[in-house]
């Protein structure tokens, strides 16, 4: 018994001495020894290895709250469930906009899952644009905005080799901060905040308390770099170990497939990972000018901009996609070859085209189109009336050479492919007011949309098979060349073989030499060769050059760097604040202009052509846009016009729109001419309302046009509505209660010059002056109203037709320009009959005389004639409309 007691004890002590050796290797901590040759690191047990491999801190171990009850359910074995609890009160909170108990959940959840690098960005993604945005002071916002920052520290505390963290980090104090709705007043803050700079953070342990250093921008820098730092570095080692045959196949599938592990970057692209630290410094010397700073400083940001843009471009990018002439390789790019292999491109296209000798490009198309059947070449009109591109432009040029009446034979080639003449009707109704035929709800309307459909899809097909016949590739200009050539050497043999059958035809000069031929087939083939191979290189660094917009921001670093261009940001400063915090309108209006005009002079010099690009175009759209609440302010005295007659930015205007709606709206315009001519006024009455609903909703989406920065546009919705109220009168109907911009008519004819001539006329009569004289400058200020009507006609109805009771001031001008002609007949037809005399034709404004009221046909046979009885009503009420002092008919301007 005592043997076997003894026995048992040797067991025991032999298993836990086996059992202390595993352990021992697996904790035994990492130390630092001493000795005669220095300070030696000692590496340590496994697990003190996996802690210095995954970057754990002994200050990180032991961090989870054993007392709460996240932890009571994870030491339970049921840390799935308790996250799902988690997750669905932090959802519950956030619903609530509880976010105080959403950072409570959150920091549970992070606990329980402090290397899923994926939920620390989503819960500080919720802290600082959920959390921000449900806040009503801007103060708190940005507080919000700074707590979602702290909490993607904290994720990088536990998660320090997690590239995708520090890149959030930096996304949210650049971005957030920086393009926000609140960015002035969060980047101000962002300086103030004392007690964050002089707190440690990542990119600054020792905090930033040099004012100058906390520049949002400035500050994401260090964050997005060292997230680069990190991936690279991953990168570059899995790269070499596979080129030395250290990674199997599953490995590689596995490395291009890990967007969940912790040095991954997710779903984003690499060129587009690496920009963003660049980008910032673009952004950095961009807001160093829009608070305020310019100079010599303004440009030295701009040229370190370029600099470290210039740098990205040379920069070696590994990508994800595969190479498929190398297929076990990834794709490696460099941004700056997009440019050098599109010039390259462009070489070797200008090489080809020149092989065609004698023939060129435009003589191909023009060949190309003679081959197309007439019907082809009808279903064809609208694109080479309207498309720019290098076939139609082409082709465009060849007909007007050679046929001038083109666009109305085409017209009619493809009227006449479609048979159904109620289809054709439908389709040749303009697709803006067939828009707005969708949504009516008369059948007969229904049927015609549906018409139209069917009618455009019929000419889709024939319009596709003609287009695919023009189209000219390299492939088929080197067959062009190999034909021309073969056609070259058999009409060369011909020549040779009538030469050495009558050799005197040499000396001939009737008879016609042929020139051998050329050989520029094989060459022509080697070129569509090489093009491919070019066009293979180019593709992916073209797409990424596309998707981090690498041209245009070196394009706008390149001319910000002017002088022009610092001064005219200066002007804009300055005008912004004369706007937002001096009130100063008129120096406001000043400044704008004046930043606009050189920026214009910019646009027009060819060094900067790609000014006129649709990046920058949006941009300076973006400035009309604030400009606009510029003249929303102006007053009648320093505005005198909407804009100014020669605005600087008609242009750039011009060019947004006309590549938008408006060259359909004009097609509708011109559309209802027709229909008015052959006298379908009842059609017209309809149909012009819908036009003017599409244009209601072009003005919604560029709400600069309601102030009219280019004179023809606001001619055109005043012809719509001329041809509308014309069409009312013809037809005897009401007009309708959902016309849309009257407010838009009141506000351009109450600027028009002339309408401002014919108020300043009436401001000077004088009541006082003796009839002859009144009754003549009565005359003239009616013959300055007749012309305001002549181009607004809807001052020939009545104002309670069309002015909303409930909303005088959107029509006030109306209002103020219809009282002010009732006033006008009234006064003349008063002095008329002072002086005994009738109101005679010649009288501007006799088509509105007051009923009861007639004009004498011609004035010149009239000696002297009774004036028919006034209409005491109208004109009381005209009069009492307007008051009128002793010496003066005042203007209601507004």
């Amino acid at each position: 018994m005592t043997n076997n007691k003894f026995r048992t004890r040797i067991i025991y002590i032999v298993v836990i001495i086996a059992l202390l050796v595993p352990l021992f290797l697996l904790g035994k901590p990492a130390s630092v020894q001493k000795g005669d040759e220095g300070q030696v690191q000692l590496r340590g047990g496994i697990l003190a290895g996996i802690r210095e491999k995954e970057n754990i801190t002994d200050a990180q171990l032991g961090e989870i709250d054993p007392a709460s009850s996240t932890m009571k359910l994870a030491t339970f074995g049921m840390r799935g469930v308790a996250l799902v609890l988690l997750w669905h009160k932090s959802l519950d909170y956030e619903k609530k906009s509880d976010w105080n108990n959403v950072v409570v959940t959150s920091k549970q959840i992070t606990m329980l899952e402090p290397r899923f690098t994926t939920v620390w960005d989503f819960l500080g993604w919720r802290l600082a644009y959920n959390a921000s945005r449900d806040q009503d002071d801007y103060r708190e916002r940005y507080r919000w905005v700074i707590r979602g920052y702290e909490f993607l520290e904290d994720g990088i505390h536990y998660n320090m080799l997690a590239p995708f963290l520090y890149h959030k980090a930096g996304w949210t104090i650049s971005q957030k901060i920086g393009i926000s709705d609140e960015k002035v007043q969060y980047r101000q803050l962002f300086w103030q905040d004392d007690e964050f700079h002089g707190a440690p953070h990542i990119p600054y342990p020792n905090g930033t308390p040099e004012i100058a250093n906390r520049d949002n921008w400035l500050y994401g820098i260090p964050l997005y770099e060292h997230s680069e730092e990190i991936f690279s570095k991953v990168e570059d080692d899995f790269v070499t170990r596979r080129a030395e045959g250290l990674v199997t196949d599953d490995q590689v599938k596995d490395y291009y497939n890990s967007d969940n592990k912790k040095w991954s970057i997710g779903n984003m692209a690499r060129p587009l990972f690496y920009a963003h630290s660049r980008m910032n410094h673009i952004h950095y010397a961009d807001w160093y000018e829009q608070d305020g700073s310019f100079g010599e400083k303004a440009k030295e940001n701009w040229r370190k901009a370029q600099t470290i843009w210039d740098s990205f471009g040379d920069k070696r990018i590994s990508t994800t996609i595969d190479d498929r002439r190398n297929p076990d390789q990834k794709r490696v790019i460099y941004l700056k070859a997009a440019a050098e292999t599109q010039a390259k491109i462009d070489q070797l296209n200008e090489e080809l085209v020149s092989l065609l000798a004698p023939r060129t490009k435009r003589d191909l198309y023009v060949e190309r189109w003679n081959l197309l059947t007439d019907l082809q070449q009808g279903a064809l009109v609208t694109a080479v009336k309207k498309y720019n591109v290098e076939h139609y432009v082409a082709i465009r040029e060849y007909l007007d050479e050679t046929q001038p009446d083109w666009e109305e034979k085409l017209t009619e080639l493809r009227n006449s492919l479609i048979e159904d003449p109620e289809e054709l009707a439908a389709y040749l109704i303009p697709e803006p007011i067939r828009k707005g035929m969708r949504g009516m709800e008369q059948s007969d309307e229904r049927d015609e949309v549906n018409m139209a459909q069917k009618a455009g899809r019929a000419l889709e097909e024939v319009v596709n098979q003609a287009s695919s016949a023009l189209a000219l590739t390299p492939t088929a200009i080197a067959g062009e060349i190999g034909s021309w050539e073969t056609r070259q050497r058999e009409d060369y043999e011909e020549y040779q073989e009538k030469l050495a059958e009558n050799p005197e035809l040499a000396d001939d000069p009737d008879f016609p030499k042929v020139e051998p031929p050329t050989r520029n087939a094989p060459r022509a083939r080697e070129i569509v060769q090489e093009l491919d191979d070019e066009n293979y290189h180019h593709q992916l660094p073209g797409m990424f050059c596309e998707l981090t917009n690498y041209v245009h921001y070196g394009q706008e670093i390149d001319v910000e760097q002017t002088s022009e261009a610092v001064s005219a940001n200066e002007a804009k400063y300055w005008a912004r604040r004369a706007f937002n915090e001096d009130g100063n309108i008129f120096l406001a209006n000043e400044k704008y202009l004046e930043s606009m005009r050189i920026w214009s002079e910019l646009l027009d010099n060819p060094r900067y052509e790609y000014l006129n690009n649709d990046l920058f175009r949006r941009d300076f759209v973006d400035f009309v846009d604030k400009y606009r609440h510029v003249t929303d302010r102006l007053d009648d005295s320093e505005r005198g016009t909407l804009y100014p007659v020669d605005f600087p930015f008609a242009k750039i205007v011009r060019l947004e729109l006309e590549n938008g709606m408006i060259n359909p709206l004009r097609d509708s315009l011109v559309y209802l001419r027709h229909r008015h001519e052959n006298g379908d006024y009842d059609e017209i009455v309809d149909r012009s309302v819908l036009l003017l609903k599409a244009w209601n909703g072009t003005m919604q989406g560029y709400e600069y046009l309601k102030y009219v920065p280019v004179p023809e546009y606001k001619d055109e919705v005043a012809e719509v509505f001329a041809l509308y109220v014309d069409s009312l009168q013809k037809t005897e109907r009401q007009f309708a209660s959902d016309v849309p911009l009257l407010e838009f008519i009141s506000t351009v004819m109450y600027y028009e010059p002339i309408t401002r001539e014919a108020l300043r006329k009436t401001e000077q009569i004088n009541l006082a002056e003796e009839s002859e004289t009144l009754l003549d400058k009565l005359a003239d200020a009616a013959l300055d109203w007749s012309l305001v009507v002549a181009q607004y006609p809807i001052l020939k109805l009545p104002a309670d037709a069309y002015i909303d009771q409930t909303n005088l001031f959107s029509t006030s001008y109306l209002r103020t320009c219809h009282d002010q002609i009732t006033t006008i007949i009234a006064l003349y037809v008063d002095t008329c009959k002072k002086l005994n005399r009738p109101v005679t034709t010649d009288f501007p404004l006799h088509e509105l005389l007051p009923a009861g009221v007639t004009a004498a046909v011609d004035p010149a046979t009239v000696v002297q004639a009774t004036v028919a009885p006034i209409d005491p009503t109208a004109v009381d009420s005209a009069t009492d409309a307007e008051p009128v002092q002793e010496d003066a008919v005042p203007a209601d301007s507004q």
